[in-house]
């Protein structure tokens, strides 16, 4: 019997904590999962495993996704665009390298 990973909802996430961190070390590395093209847009949840999946209105398409993924993060840990970095552009599953 195989079985999904269960998620927590927004409200569990604390970006506080990873901000803890940012003041510690300089940089913080958050794996995310990203679902585009959502109806579900920009909501948040953080998976069992602790990755945190991030649902998109954007389409993946000329990092339009990628774009609205930065921006979202940003807003929410109150920082600004350039210091968020992406590894895994063209995969759903990416390492945000976020610097204070």
């Amino acid at each position: 019997m195989c079985m999904k990973n269960k998620t927590k909802t927004e409200n569990n996430i604390s970006f506080f904590t990873y901000q803890e961190k940012l003041k510690k070390d300089g940089f913080v590395s958050v794996k995310v999962k990203v679902i585009p093209k959502s109806k579900q847009a920009r909501k948040m949840e953080m998976m069992d495993d602790g990755v945190i999946k991030i649902y998109l209105k954007s389409a993946p398409e000329k990092g339009r996704a990628n774009k609205e993924l930065v921006k979202m993060i940003a807003k929410k840990m109150d920082i600004d665009v350039d210091q968020i970095k992406i590894a895994g552009t063209s995969s759903r599953v990416k390492i945000l390298k976020i610097r204070l």
